[in-house]
């Protein structure tokens, strides 16, 4: 529930030097306790934009209030950047059991603005499937 609405998300995602703000907007998230069998649980996240690693970090802080290292109420003071105007620490989840399930742009989305993708983020990705395609070509 601290998650809605928009706040300031630096606390929650990677440091990015292209990055010009951290706000997003986050119209739901919520998890489905079992919903996938076996104990597994399913965070739904669905906003306007996301920054760098934002998702894994908010698995991360939510697994440690989970666990009882961090308080439901630190969630929210994270959030708030004059109490913590730097990042917590805290390890960030594995991308290997995270899925985006689904993007929306444009037409697709209501209210959604047209999709942009700075030049910063364009070599990022551009360097990271060029990495991907050779470990593909190693095995």
């Amino acid at each position: 529930k601290h998650f809605i609405g928009e706040h300031d998300f630096r606390n929650f995602s990677k440091a990015d030097e292209s990055a010009t703000t951290y706000v997003r907007r986050m119209d739901a998230c919520f998890i489905d306790e079992d919903s996938f069998g076996g104990g597994l649980c399913a965070l739904n996240v669905v906003g306007s934009a996301f920054c760098w690693h934002q998702v894994r970090c908010m698995v991360a802080v939510l697994f440690l209030v989970g666990r009882g290292k961090l308080e439901e109420g630190d969630v929210a003071a994270f959030l708030d950047i004059g109490k913590h105007p730097n990042r917590p620490s805290y390890t960030m989840a594995r991308e290997e059991p995270l899925l985006l399930h689904t993007c929306l742009y444009g037409r697709d989305s209501v209210g959604s603005k047209p999709f942009h993708l700075s030049p910063g983020a364009r070599e990022r990705i551009a360097g990271h499937l060029t990495g991907l395609l050779s470990d593909l070509r190693i095995r």
